[in-house]
């Protein structure tokens, strides 16, 4: 053969590869739930989750049973986990405070940025972002109105509320609200996502690459889901959270205040044990349980939905799913409903990671955080790292059956408050100098706090070591409070 045409045909060859690598970048379905705890299957919080889609998915792929928030709170979480930032890095701690407030984070780039500007087309859909979704810079087309708005509907009337009455609403919480939704399903705003990411992305042919962002608002309060989904848990049946009489008293006042808010002043958290108060003296602990429960099955039956679409779909072989929530949730435990505090209920939360290139079935203990989702996804897209970012790309615990580390991660609630977690201890200090130490192995709901036990003290020295030394200051937008 002449040796000019034998070029020719290598070169084209060479062309052809370069340009199927292009176009097999893989997809990504990210999906975030709100307030969503480890009461799923995958995880096992509570014996009577009923989640099947998040079963089947945990089954595709890898599941992390010690995954945690870096700040249990929405929107500081949010801008954590999509900017790959720490909190004590950025200032962002309020959950009205926009993160480009931030100079840390004014030019930041964001995960979908970062996609969008390496060719992809990213699309959001319901609360991703925690308020302002960022487009057009980080999306390349947003459903926006009321799906990118922070809806937490369906809303009923003062005088529909279901569960909760006027007084608590007004002087706690006005979404502090459940019960049976008995419009219909498709009035779930988190109904008309899944709709909108199918007839947008699923079904219409993709140019590019896509980076789809599925937020669902549920299981966040108002726990209100349709009728069928109570009926998957009876209430007569309801088994309520462990729990243990005295558990609080072995902490001092001190770490009660900061728990419940006292730690930052424009923060009113003293209602998550408020919340349970009212729960306790009304008989209504079995009632809000069932209702947690229901809405965390109504978002699996949305994440179902989901993955059908995405099955039926022609991107289904090519398309990296991740699924997290932005904190845990308290429903009873430490006499808490709520979150932002610096207990397992709080900073636990579901991670898995399923598609192209990642193991089936694993189980990974590792402990990971929110944080690190950033920089894996980049890994597993083969994208350019990107430096800025202060999170690990977990991608080996992905591919790899063996292969596990210890490092521990770290959570924070504010300045001076934070919590490390390793495989099997949680060590939390205070601003204060107040400590907590917990042998999760042995005592996983947390009942017996050892951080003032001598033989215990090398254990607190050496995690002590991954608390932060130096924090940039808060970020504060006034007219910031703690509302939804």
């Amino acid at each position: 053969m002449n040796k000019k045409i034998l070029f020719i045909i290598l070169f084209s060859l060479m062309l052809f590869n370069l340009n199927a690598q292009e176009v097999a970048k893989p997809n990504i379905l990210f999906i975030s739930v709100d307030d969503l705890n480890d009461w799923i299957g995958p995880l096992g919080g509570h014996p009577q989750a009923k989640t099947p889609n998040m079963d089947r998915l945990a089954k595709r792929g890898v599941s992390f049973t010690n995954a945690h928030s870096q700040i249990p709170l929405c929107n500081p979480s949010r801008a954590s986990v999509l900017t790959g930032k720490y909190p004590h890095n950025t200032g962002i701690y309020y959950l009205k405070t926009f993160f480009r407030e931030s100079p840390v984070l004014k030019e930041s780039v964001t995960l979908p940025q970062y996609f969008k500007e390496s060719g992809y087309t990213t699309y959001t859909v319901g609360k991703v972002f925690h308020m302002n979704s960022d487009y057009p810079t980080s999306w390349s087309v947003s459903a926006g109105g009321k799906r990118n708005s922070g809806e937490y509907g369906p809303r009923l009337k003062k005088e529909d509320r279901l569960s909760c009455d006027d007084e608590i609403s007004a002087t706690i919480d006005p979404l502090f609200d459940w019960g049976v939704f008995s419009d219909g399903i498709e009035k779930m705003p988190d109904m008309e996502s899944v709709n909108w990411a199918n007839k947008t992305v699923f079904n219409k042919e993709q140019s590019n690459p896509f980076f789809l962002a599925v937020g669902l608002y549920r299981p966040h309060l108002p726990f209100y889901a349709p009728q069928e989904f109570f009926d998957m848990h009876p209430l007569d049946g309801i088994q309520l959270p462990a729990t243990k009489s005295n558990d609080l008293k072995d902490l001092s006042e001190n770490i009660l205040k900061k728990n419940s808010g006292g730690h930052i002043d424009h923060h009113p958290l003293g209602w998550n044990f408020h919340r349970f108060d009212w729960v306790e003296k009304n008989n209504q602990w079995k009632q809000i349980t069932q209702a947690y429960l229901a809405s965390v099955s109504f978002a699996d039956h949305c994440i179902g939905l989901l993955l059908d679409d995405l099955e039926k779909s022609k991107y289904a072989d090519n398309t990296i799913i991740v699924l997290w929530s932005d904190h845990g949730y308290h429903v009873g435990e430490k006499r808490v409903i709520g979150k932002y505090d610096l207990w397992e209920e709080s900073t636990k939360v579901p991670l898995i990671f399923a598609g192209k290139g990642i193991l089936k079935g694993k189980v990974a203990n590792d402990p990971v955080g929110l944080i690190d989702i950033y920089p894996t996804l980049v890994g597993l897209a083969d994208l350019p790292i990107n430096e800025k970012v202060d999170g690990r790309d977990v991608s080996v615990l992905l591919k790899y059956s063996k292969f596990e580390w210890n490092t521990p991660i770290l959570t924070t609630v504010s300045i001076g408050n934070h919590s490390v977690r390793d495989r099997k201890w949680r060590f939390s200090s205070y601003d204060n100098g107040d400590q907590e130490l917990y042998d999760i192995e042995n005592d996983p709901n947390c009942f017996v706090n050892l951080a003032g036990k001598t033989k215990y003290q090398k254990q607190v020295e050496r995690l002590k070591e991954y608390i932060p030394k130096n924090e940039y200051p808060m970020v504060y937008k006034p007219g910031s409070h703690f509302k939804n």
